[in-house]
C-alpha cells in the first residue's frame, strides 16, 4: 500500500477539536493521520465518521500504545475518580488477557514476565492487530457500502498494522528487545491469515540513553534490522531536534543509516531536522516524518504536565515555534509592507489571506498574537501573562500547517544547500535572538554535512 512511497508527510490527530485541521482545505497538507488507540476506543464513532467521510480516501494508521501498560498506572487513572479512565479500560478489554487482569483486578503495570504463554502471548497480538483493523471499519458500515459501490476495496482500513510493542531503555532493553521481537514476528504470522497483504511496522520506543551507548546502540540495531518487521516507526523519548546536542544528532542519524539499509523507517516526533535528512540523505531510508498540530515535534514516552499556553509564532527561516514577541521583533522591519513581508517572512495561505484583508501588515502580524491578560500567583508573586485567544490560535495553528506542508513539499535534495540555508538564518538572526536561542540551526546544519 505504501510501497515506494517517500517524504511522507504524517500528521498526529490530537483532540476532536484537531479535526478542522485536517480535513477540507488541509487535506493537501499532509498524508497520513495517526489517531492513538485510547482516543479510538473511546470515540469510535466519531473517529470512523471523520475517517470515512472527513478524510475520504486519506491513509491513517492507529498507535495501539501498549507501551503506556508497562508504565506507573497514575498516568492511565482519573484524576477525579482516581479509577481507570474510560478510554484505557475499553482499550484493555479490546486486548484481552494477559494484560486486562493485570491492570484492571491487579491493579499492576503489566511486566515482561506476564507473555510467557504462548497460547495468550499469541491471542493478545491477534487482538492488537484486530483492534486496529476492525474497530473503524465496524463503526462505518454504512459507509462501507458507498465505498463498495464506489469501487474503493481498502476504505477504512489502515494503511499499516503495529504489532504489540514495549519501551526499551538502557537498563531494561534486554528484557523488552526480546519480547518485542517476538511480537512483530507473531504479528506477520497472524497478518497473514487475518489480513493478508497489509505491512506490519514494528514500532521502536527507546530512551536517549540507547543513542549514547554504543555497543547497545549496535546490537538493537542488528536485531532490529534482522526482524520480520515490514518496516520501523521510530519514537525517541523526549528528542527534541532543536535542543539535544550533535552528539545525539549523530546518533540518531546513524541509527537510521544502520536500519534503514534493510527496512523503510518512519519518524513519529520529529521536525525540520528529520524532514531535511528524510530528503537530503536518501541512505537513510527514512520515509515519513510525524507531527502534531503545532506542540509534537517530541514527546516524552511518560506524560508530564503541561504549562500555562503562550502565543508562538512558527518562523519560516527558524524552523520553530518562538514566542511572538520574538517573531515581531524579527518581523518588523519586514512589516511595511506585505511585498516584503512575502518575500523574507512568509506566503503560506494563511499570511496571505490575512495580509490581502487588513488594513495593514503590523494589523495583519498582530493577530497571531492577540491575548488577554491572565494573572495568577507563583512563588509568592503575582506574574500576569497574555494567554491567547482562540482566534489567535486559530490563525497559528494554520499557519503551522501550511509552513509543515511547504517544508515536506520543498524540492530540495542536496544537503550542503538545506545546510547553507540554515547557516545563512543563523547569521541574519543571531544579533537579535542570541547565538544560544538558534545555534540549533549550525547543529542540524553539521550533522547534515556528515559522511556517512
Amino acid at each position: 500500500m505504501l510501497d515506494n512511497s517517500s517524504d511522507l508527510h504524517l500528521v498526529r490527530y490530537g483532540i476532536h477539536n484537531d479535526a478542522k485541521y485536517l480535513e477540507n482545505d488541509f487535506l493537501k497538507t499532509y498524508d497520513i493521520v495517526v489517531i492513538n488507540g485510547n482516543m479510538v476506543a473511546h470515540s469510535a464513532n466519531a473517529i470512523a465518521k471523520f475517517i470515512s467521510m472527513k478524510t475520504k480516501n486519506k491513509y491513517y494508521l492507529i498507535d495501539p500504545q501498549t507501551h503506556v501498560l508497562q508504565h506507573d498506572l497514575k498516568h492511565l487513572v482519573s484524576n477525579k475518580t482516581h479509577q481507570l479512565k474510560a478510554s484505557v479500560e475499553k482499550l484493555l478489554k479490546y486486548f484481552g488477557e494477559p494484560v486486562y487482569s493485570k491492570i484492571k483486578d491487579q491493579e499492576k503495570p503489566v511486566s515482561f514476565k506476564d507473555f510467557t504463554d504462548e497460547g495468550k502471548k499469541r491471542e493478545f497480538v491477534r487482538n492488537v492487530l484486530l483492534f486496529q483493523q476492525e474497530i473503524l471499519r465496524q463503526q462505518a458500515n454504512e459507509d462501507l457500502e458507498y465505498y463498495k459501490f464506489a469501487g474503493i476495496e481498502d476504505a477504512i482500513q489502515p494503511c499499516v498494522l503495529i504489532a504489540p510493542y514495549f519501551y526499551m531503555e538502557e537498563t531494561t532493553w534486554d528484557r523488552w528487545l526480546p519480547l518485542n521481537l517476538e511480537f512483530i514476528e507473531i504479528a506477520k504470522q497472524e497478518a497473514k491469515q487475518l489480513i493478508p497483504n497489509r505491512p506490519v511496522f514494528m514500532q521502536v520506543v527507546i530512551s536517549k540513553d540507547i543513542l549514547v551507548n554504543k555497543d547497545l546502540l549496535s546490537n538493537m540495531q542488528e536485531s532490529i534490522k534482522e526482524s520480520a518487521a515490514d518496516g520501523i516507526l521510530l519514537w525517541v523519548d523526549d528528542f527534541d531536534e532543536q535542543k539535544v546536542g550533535l552528539t545525539l544528532l549523530s546518533r540518531y542519524m546513524e541509527l537510521l543509516h544502520n536500519i534503514g539499509r534493510y527496512k523503510p523507517v518512519m519518524n513519529l516526533y520529529g521536525s525540520y531536522f528529520s524532514i531535511a535528512l528524510m530528503k537530503a540523505r536518501p541512505e537513510l531510508n527514512l520515509v515519513g516524518v510525524c507531527h502534531g498540530l503545532e506542540y509534537g515535534e517530541s514527546r516524552p514516552v511518560v506524560p508530564v504536565g503541561g504549562g500555562l499556553p503562550v502565543s508562538k509564532f512558527y518562523y519560516p527561516a527558524l524552523h520553530a515555534r518562538i514566542r511572538y514577541e520574538d517573531a515581531i521583533r524579527l518581523a518588523r522591519s519586514y512589516l511595511k509592507s506585505k511585498e516584503l513581508y512575502f518575500r523574507h517572512v512568509c506566503t503560506c495561505k494563511k499570511c496571505c489571506d490575512l495580509m490581502n484583508n487588513t488594513i495593514s501588515p503590523e494589523e495583519a502580524f498582530a493577530k497571531f498574537g492577540e491575548g488577554r491578560p491572565i494573572t495568577y500567583k507563583r512563588s509568592n508573586q503575582i506574574v500576569t501573562f497574555h494567554y491567547p485567544t482562540e482566534e489567535a490560535h486559530d490563525y497559528c495553528v494554520q499557519h503551522y500547517m501550511w509552513n509543515k506542508c511547504m517544508e515536506f513539499k520543498e524540492d530540495i535534495r542536496e544537503a550542503g544547500e538545506i545546510a547553507n540555508q540554515l547557516e545563512t538564518a543563523t547569521r541574519e538572526f543571531e544579533e537579535v535572538l542570541g547565538n544560544a536561542n538558534i545555534n540549533y540551526l549550525l547543529k542540524w546544519a553539521k550533522v547534515l554535512r556528515e559522511e556517512r
